[in-house]
């Protein structure tokens, strides 16, 4: 009988990378001349092997420019220099490290502290607040941009209930009524305008002051003369500025602080204060006379 033939090895490769070792590559049948030729040509390897293995995608990777140990090298430098750019300087507000007591109040925690104490027993950190009031949004700055006032319990337990939430009540029931379209319209949009001047009061940021520990200069180099130094704050304020006790904070062109709004009233919402106090009597005699429209209504004739 005759003794069967034992495959040839005709194609084996074995490539040495960066601690990779590639098994050897076995064919059994045996290369075509076209295959033997390109074998001659290329060192003893056909071509495909050439440019499919490891050995010719580092070669093609290399021609191009981008190689593991370049890209490696590319992202370490990336992160060195993010790591070596300089962080944003944080800003600090003026404010009262030790308040006093507000308006005189002979108790240990005043009515303008509740608000403050209460987001404070449930988990909101220190970190959020910027005297008595607190941040609900930063710009990439850092700078606030959504603040809520001291009295922002008295904000939302009366003054949006009896701007908002009653006129929007009686606004939907006016749907289901004889009113004329026109006029639920009207009250629609008067209330909604109402809201929004609201938001924009008891929102915004009313114009913190950042702390100065000297005076500034001006281009000539001379001081600013006008800026003096406020002992509660502990910070030079320019003029128009003042501290307010009940915030612990000092605001550019200060005028009062409205516990309706639950905020500060200073140079960023003063002009939409004056709105929504002019828009709140509009809503108010525009109430009257829709609830006077709608029992004429319901009286027969």
């Amino acid at each position: 009988a005759a003794r069967p033939r034992e495959p040839r090895v005709t194609d084996a490769a074995i490539v040495l990378g960066r601690g990779l070792d590639q098994t050897t590559t076995w064919t059994k049948r045996k290369p075509s001349n076209t295959a033997a030729r390109d074998q001659d040509s290329c060192g003893g390897l056909p071509q495909g092997h050439l440019s499919s293995g490891p050995a010719g995608t580092h070669a093609t990777q290399r021609e191009r420019g981008s190689t593991p140990s370049t890209r490696i090298m590319a992202a370490a430098e990336a992160k060195t220099n993010d790591a070596e750019a300089p962080a944003p300087p944080s800003i600090i507000y003026a404010t009262n490290p030790e308040p006093t007591i507000a308006h005189g109040a002979a108790k240990d925690v005043t009515d303008c502290d509740y608000g403050r104490l209460l987001l404070r027993r449930w988990g909101v950190p220190k970190s959020r607040f910027v005297g008595n009031m607190l941040i609900l949004y930063k710009s990439k700055r850092g700078k606030p941009r959504i603040m809520l006032g001291p009295y922002w319990t008295m904000l939302l337990g009366v003054t949006v209930p009896l701007s908002i939430i009653m006129p929007a009540l009686i606004c939907g029931l006016l749907l289901s009524t004889k009113v004329h379209v026109g006029v639920q319209i009207a009250y629609g949009i008067i209330v909604l305008w109402t809201a929004c001047a609201l938001m924009s009061v008891s929102l915004r940021n009313p114009g913190l002051v950042e702390r100065r520990d000297s005076i500034p200069m001006r281009e000539n180099g001379k001081p600013e003369l006008a800026w003096v130094w406020n002992d509660q704050a502990r910070t030079y304020k320019p003029p128009g500025a003042r501290y307010c006790d009940w915030c612990n904070a000092v605001f550019y062109e200060f005028d009062h602080t409205c516990p309706w709004t639950g905020t500060a009233i200073a140079r960023n919402n003063m002009r939409s204060f004056r709105s929504f106090v002019a828009l709140v009597q509009l809503e108010l005699w525009c109430t009257i006379a829709v609830v006077i429209l709608w029992f004429s209504e319901l009286v027969p004739r």
